[in-house]
């Protein structure tokens, strides 16, 4: 918001994972690990984390950050169109909704304030294209449904067209020529 707000043609993709959602982990079920994770206290975290992050936008439209009216500046409303790929993490949900029919409505993606704060919200593994960049969580193997992973010149030559993808914690970048045109590819998996 400090570097782009008011400007036009402004994109914000989130790559998923925001909910960790612990207590729905298959690795920590039926472990020790699990004790003391609850649901309900992963979509509170998740929501508050949200929150924060959407804090400055709800507080530069608010009127009361620098440039408002009383500064002696007009200033619009902005609203970048804002998009989130659902991680694996949020699929857990998804997989606990499924696995327990029997709890329909117990384990849901309206909990998380994500579609209620402005974003727009696309399913795990959906890929999106905009500008002509691919976004997804991560991408698959369309022969054998296994996450594309390896060398970054791989993943692009992989995926087949420039691309943003998260998951994988850490930054990757590359960039290779092929025969339809230079393509890149950002993996960016992590934010501290």
């Amino acid at each position: 918001v400090d570097r782009f707000a008011g400007r036009e043609n402004i994109t914000i993709i989130h790559a998923g994972d925001h909910a960790t959602m612990e207590s729905l982990s298959s690795y920590d079920r039926g472990k020790r690990a699990i004790e003391g994770k609850r649901y309900v206290l992963d979509i509170a975290a998740a929501n508050e984390g949200w929150a924060l992050l959407n804090a400055p936008f709800i507080y530069y439209n608010s009127g009361q950050a620098p440039g408002n009216k009383s500064h002696g500046y007009a200033r619009n409303r902005w609203d970048p169109a804002r998009h989130i790929t659902l991680g694996n993490h949020e699929d857990r949900i998804t997989r606990a909704e499924e696995d327990n029919p029997q709890a329909e409505g117990l384990y849901t993606l309206d909990h998380l304030d994500y579609e209620r704060s402005g974003w727009i919200v696309h399913p795990f593994l959906e890929v999106v294209n905009l500008d002509g960049i691919a976004y997804s969580h991560y991408f698959v193997n369309n022969a054998n449904g296994n996450p594309i992973s390896g060398m970054i010149e791989t993943r692009i030559k992989s995926v087949g067209t420039s691309f943003t993808q998260g998951h994988v914690q850490g930054l990757r970048a590359g960039m290779t020529d092929t025969v339809a045109g230079r393509r890149r590819g950002i993996v960016a998996g992590s934010c501290y």
